[in-house]
């Protein structure tokens, strides 16, 4: 151990070494925490004061000696330094001891052989100070045995005028295991006392200087005292652990050993060290002393050497190893027993019930009847803080060891719904018994309602539709909490699950279900509301109210266990009321929240629904992103029936973007027969249908869109904006050639669309007019595109615009043409959507790369626009000649071409085939 931040003590013993030269006899005594390197330091000094010309006598006390008599004294007398002549009359001095010997010998004659014993070792060492000076070492005094501390008191009381300096070293104990050797000690005038603290900060750095660069020492010098404090065994311990990772700092098994060495040199330090281990952050003097049954004052004092030591700060062991250290060298029985008392004491001490849980845990038991609710408090507490898997513990052993079976079904329940939270596959082991209790009627509403939706999940139709039937006998029940839950599974049946709506007893009346009228919990108020207006956008369609009560649904829900269902609603609510824009805005924060809280299932369900609204705004690498992020977060198995949510998004994103294969392999994925059974099912078939039909299987396709459409309409839930089966179908049989089925489907697609201006709408409008006579299409074409530039749908956009382009090239309009087939090859590689662009490709080779590229420039300009700039650029880009917007804008053709002029200067462009593709066509046209 390197000898650094002792140059102070170093340099005074020198001092005392020359005093004593002097005839002077001087007696030092280094006192300090253990390890903190008084034993380095006297022998550094020692072998500085032998190359001086002294003779060393040197003896280390050994706590298993103490009881040796003369144990001390009788290593002076091996000390190699000695000459000869002097080891030889020290050995037959010690021959002659009678300490040990016969019981019979007297207590006055064993006095006065103690005397004669302590006259001859002093005097042979005065007559050896005669010739040299004489340097007498003594390590550890406090465990000196007695025999040897008399003698030695003798030696110190005569050395005034002898070449002798006497060096001690004690630890804190020493005032306890020698109170009255140190008292007469520190009272001779020739004394002093040298006393040794942690090393500081710029001691640590010169320590780690010795092993590693300057500018690594400086850097890690605090993370070095963070862990050690300065203690120098300490330091070298955890310098020897991170040895083969010299740029970090590792507390390891050196370290370990290095802590444990420190604390069985200390006394009590030991047992009050893992008293603080076992009662952690609550470990305070008087319970460490309670829990170990010691002296309060003493745990107190003993506390203190233990912060001196280095290994705690205020209480707190300075690196968490320490705790796990101490604690693994109990034995099971030990460390159990310790935890059951630390229970106790804290729970009778009124500590949270978090702090008492841990112990109950860490005892595994709860025998107790006050263990129970305290672990179901501590749950509680810890969900509070996402503490999930600390929960978790706290509800399986509060349900093993729950005599009632109605609050233990309650209580697995409320485990089944945690394990949710971060693995819905986990759960799945709880529904047997859950089931059990519903058939014993020891499940409440919440528990019921739980058990139905696990069942769902999972696809367990069959025992669902048994419960379910079982549980609408209990629907006017008067317990309003639960003919709440039961409404609200009602309508996430109406919506998600349609076909089991049969088997549920007759709707409550709204009395029955508000917080005013039946005095149920406001969040649970929420969730009805949340859900109803999920079930209205599904069944009936969306509006700008439904959208607005979305957003005060999100606005005033916090994300937690019981909301979940309630922002999910809300989120989708406005996804398929065709505000996937604001969808996409509220995703942001509550995915960031989900992830931060470790919730894998919220991550997963609320990341599926953001590559949901990514697809529906033409984002197709981010749908595509974020749709596998959803399948990582949680396994195929673990999704259920529900997995036709990313799935089906991440087959309509890869077909979109021209990776067949990818599609192919994502429709080999195995998905429950179940599923089909829910809207989760008509996403799938949806998506599938249009892998069919990007793949030339027309009548596949066809027979997929046409299956979805008979079970919208026989579920109820035909709103277009939730799955547009009918434009779905239309393509299929456009591509079939049979325009006036696809006529008709569209037309009746408009029909139930409302007045709206919606991405669902513009989708409709462009197919309607592939239906339509050439010279027709253009009108229908420019609002389809109106609509889907309102909507954000950059893919849909794309789409319509390419058909535009055809529509002018069918018509005889190359300048046109050339426009459109600019904008959409644009909006077709910002998406991402490859066929598309090869198809633009084909039909118009003689574009040219380099122009798109050069558009790209023109975007920034695009705020730099006047009003009628903009206006006249607007329709433009839509490829009006002069002269049409001359007329669509009642102005001349001569400010046409300035205002053409004046854009093109400031969007740095050549011509109109270069303006961006973001210019607000429906402002234009209405202005």
């Amino acid at each position: 151990m390197a000898l650094v931040g002792r140059a102070n003590e170093l340099s005074k013993l020198a001092r005392m070494f020359a005093d004593s030269q002097q005839k002077r006899g001087r007696v030092a005594l280094i006192s300090g925490p253990v390890a903190t390197g008084k034993t380095a330091l006297l022998r550094a000094f020692s072998e500085s004061a032998v190359r001086d010309g002294a003779v060393f006598v040197g003896a280390v006390c050994s706590r298993v000696e103490r009881a040796v008599p003369l144990g001390v004294v009788a290593q002076f007398a091996q000390n190699s330094s000695l000459p000869t002549e002097f080891r030889e009359r020290m050995s037959a001095l010690l021959d002659r001891e009678p300490f040990g010997g016969s019981p019979a010998i007297d207590a006055q004659a064993a006095a006065a052989e103690r005397l004669r014993m302590a006259q001859g070792l002093c005097a042979l060492l005065l007559e050896l100070s005669e010739s040299r000076p004489v340097l007498i070492g003594v390590d550890d005094v406090q465990f000196a045995d007695a025999p040897s501390v008399f003698c030695i008191q003798y030696l110190i009381r005569r050395l005034t005028s002898a070449r002798v300096l006497v060096v001690f070293t004690e630890s804190e104990e020493a005032q306890r295991l020698q109170p009255l050797f140190r008292a007469e000690l520190l009272r001779e005038q020739h004394c002093e006392r040298l006393h040794l603290s942690l090393l500081p900060r710029a001691s640590i750095e010169e320590f780690l200087s010795n092993r590693l660069d300057r500018a690594a020492a400086r850097r890690l010098a605090p993370h070095y005292d963070a862990i050690t404090g300065g203690n120098p065994l300490l330091l070298t311990a955890v310098l020897e652990d991170s040895a083969a990772r010299p740029d970090r700092v590792v507390a390891g098994s050196c370290f370990g050993q290095a802590v444990m060495t420190c604390l069985y040199r200390g006394g009590h330090m030991l047992l009050a060290a893992r008293g603080i281990a076992v009662l952690g952050e609550n470990a305070t003097p008087a319970r460490v002393g309670e829990l170990l049954g010691i002296d309060a004052v003493l745990t107190a004092q003993t506390m203190r050497n233990l912060e001196q030591t280095g290994l705690i700060e205020a209480g707190r062991f300075r690196h968490d190893a320490t705790a796990s250290v101490l604690l693994n060298e109990l034995t099971l029985h030990e460390r159990d027993r310790l935890h059951r008392r630390a229970a106790r004491l804290l729970h009778h001490n009124g500590a949270p019930a978090l702090s008492v849980a841990r112990h109950i845990l860490a005892a595994d038991q709860n025998s107790d009847p006050w263990m129970l609710p305290v672990l179901m408090e501590a749950a509680q507490q810890a969900l509070l803080s996402d503490d999930v898997q600390l929960a978790t513990q706290c509800l399986r052993l509060a349900a093993c060891n729950c005599g009632d079976d109605e609050q233990r079904a309650q209580i697995t329940a409320r485990l089944a719904q945690v394990e949710w939270r971060v693995n819905p596959s986990a759960a799945t082991r709880h529904l047997t018994p859950l089931t059990d209790a519903f058939r014993r009627g020891r499940l409440g509403g919440f528990g019921t309602s739980a058990l139905i939706r696990m069942l769902l999940w999972h696809g367990r139709t069959r025992e669902a539709a048994r419960t379910l039937e079982l549980a609408g006998a209990t629907v006017s029940d008067p317990d309003a909490e639960a003919a709440a839950e039961m409404h609200i599974t009602r309508q996430w049946l109406r919506s998600v699950y349609p076909p089991l709506l049969a088997h549920v007893g007759e709707e409550p009346s709204q009395e029955e279900v508000t917080p005013w009228g039946g005095g149920i919990s406001i969040i649970s108020y929420q969730c009805m509301q949340a859900v109803s207006l999920f079930t209205q956008v599904v069944t009936r369609g969306g509006d700008d109210e439904a959208v607005r009560e979305a957003e005060r649904i999100l606005q005033r829900t916090r994300l937690d266990d019981k909301t979940t269902e309630p922002i999910e609603a809300a989120l989708l609510a406005l996804t398929y009321a065709d505000r996937p824009d604001l969808a996409a805005l509220w995703c942001e924060p509550l995915l960031k929240e989900a992830a931060a809280r470790g919730a894998l299932t919220w991550q997963a369900k609320l990341t599926a629904i953001s590559a949901e609204t990514a697809l529906r705004l033409g984002d197709l690498t981010a749908a595509e992103r974020l749709a596998r992020a959803a399948l990582t977060h949680l396994p195929p198995s673990g999704w259920g029936v529900a997995i036709g949510s990313p799935l089906s998004t991440l087959i309509l994103a890869t077909t979109a973007m021209g990776k067949y294969d990818a599609a192919v392999e994502l429709l080999k994925e195995p998905v429950p027969e179940a599923m089909f059974q829910t809207r989760f099912g008509l996403m799938y078939l949806h998506a599938r249908g249009h892998h069919y039909l990007a793949s030339d299987r027309a009548y596949a396709a066809l027979a997929d869109f046409l299956t979805c459409g008979e079970h919208m309409r026989a579920w109820s839930l035909d709103a277009p904006s939730h799955v547009p089966w009918r434009s779905d179908a239309a393509s299929a049989y456009l591509r079939l050639g049979q325009s006036q089925q696809a006529r008709k489907l569209v037309k009746e697609q408009l029909s139930r669309l409302g007045s709206r201006r919606t991405r669902t709408k513009g989708i409709s409008l462009r197919l309607l007019a592939a239906t339509e006579e050439r010279q027709h299409r253009p009108g229908l074409l420019r609002q389809a595109i109106d609509l889907l530039q309102d909507s954000g749908d950059r893919f849909e956009l794309a789409r319509a615009v390419a058909e535009l382009n055809g529509a002018h090239c069918e018509l005889g309009e190359p300048g046109k043409a050339r426009t459109m087939v600019q904008h959409a090859l644009r909006l077709a590689k910002e998406c991402s959507a490859e066929p598309l662009r090869r198809t633009l490709v084909a039909h118009a080779p003689t574009v040219e790369p380099e122009v798109t590229e050069a558009a790209q420039s023109a975007h920034a300009g695009l705020f730099a626009l006047s009003d009628a700039e903009r206006r006249v650029a607007a329709l433009a880009s839509s490829g009006y000649t002069n002269r049409e917007i001359s007329s669509e804008l009642y102005i001349t053709v001569s400010t046409v071409e300035q205002h053409l002029t004046r854009v093109y200067k400031k969007l740095s462009v050549r011509s109109r085939a270069d303006l961006p593709a973001e210019l607000n066509l429906n402002m234009a046209k209405t202005a």
